[in-house]
């Protein structure tokens, strides 16, 4: 499978896709819960993450743009200020904004005691062409890009569904959040001691 680098013209066609991939998925469908305002507001908050991302040249993209994963180098991204990110997150969730940002600082500071990694903040194939293993393909391209610089590797599984796959890879958990009266968040890390 063919996979490149995506560039800032990709930008759009991405977040789309990712806003497809997770739209019945628990954390976000948490984070999200209104049904019917859920795409769009996800389409906004996944376009954010691609744009701050984007130019670090670890956004990938493979199988035509059927499949897509954001990660973030050791060096870190261009978050933005954390005033306009809370600003943002309210405008799309209005009060909900303060459950989501304090669930979201507990993730941070959960990952941030496995730094300096690679992280992988979204992975996600079209729905529409689900089942040829494009995502896993992905994801076995970005590892060895990672394996190459031995580096350490990092997410969070936001679907318990999805935490064999990556434990098939050589993630394992390393803790949890629980969202106030909702799912479980699964970290899970990956040594680039593996690679050597």
């Amino acid at each position: 499978m063919e996979v490149r680098v995506a560039s800032p013209a990709d930008a759009g066609d991405i977040a789309t896709l990712f806003a497809a991939a997770f739209q019945d998925d628990p954390w976000l469908g948490w984070t999200f819960p209104d049904r019917t305002a859920r795409p769009h507001q996800l389409t906004a908050f996944m376009a954010r993450l691609v744009d701050q991302a984007i130019a670090a040249g670890w956004v990938l993209i493979g199988a035509g743009g059927a499949t897509a994963a954001l990660w973030h180098p050791p060096e870190g991204v261009d978050g933005g200020e954390a005033g306009a990110h809370r600003r943002f997150l309210r405008g799309l969730i209005g009060d909900h904004a303060a459950a989501v940002l304090a669930a979201g600082a507990e993730v941070a500071s959960l990952r941030a005691r496995f730094a300096p990694h690679f992280y992988l903040s979204v992975i996600a194939t079209d729905p529409a062409r689900r089942g040829h293993r494009f995502g896993r393909r992905l994801l076995h391209e970005s590892l060895e890009r990672i394996d190459a610089r031995a580096g350490d590797a990092y997410l969070e599984s936001t679907n318990p569904a999805n935490v064999p796959f990556y434990e098939d890879l050589g993630f394992a958990a390393v803790g949890a959040v629980r969202a106030p009266a909702g799912p479980t968040l699964t970290a899970m890390h990956r040594p680039g001691s593996m690679s050597r």
